[in-house]
């Protein structure tokens, strides 16, 4: 990733499911780190966006609730 940052994912596990393992595999088995913004209300995946620090992250993933991420 570009100069070594993680990519951030945020992460709904009340609409996304238990797949966090799964993408966190698919990501390491191509060498990305990351860091989960894990949400634990309802608006928090709309806080997490607006709040977190783009600077501080190489990209920004967002995982829908039918398990595809963006």
């Amino acid at each position: 990733m570009p100069d070594g940052l993680p990519a951030a994912i945020i992460f709904n596990s009340y609409t996304s499911g238990n797949r966090m393992e799964e993408i966190q595999g698919l990501l390491a088995g191509r060498d990305i780190e990351v860091e989960i913004l894990e949400c634990e209300q309802d608006l928090d995946p709309y806080r997490k966006a607006l709040e977190v620090d783009l600077n501080a992250y190489s990209c920004l993933i967002a995982v829908g609730g039918d398990g595809t991420f963006n």
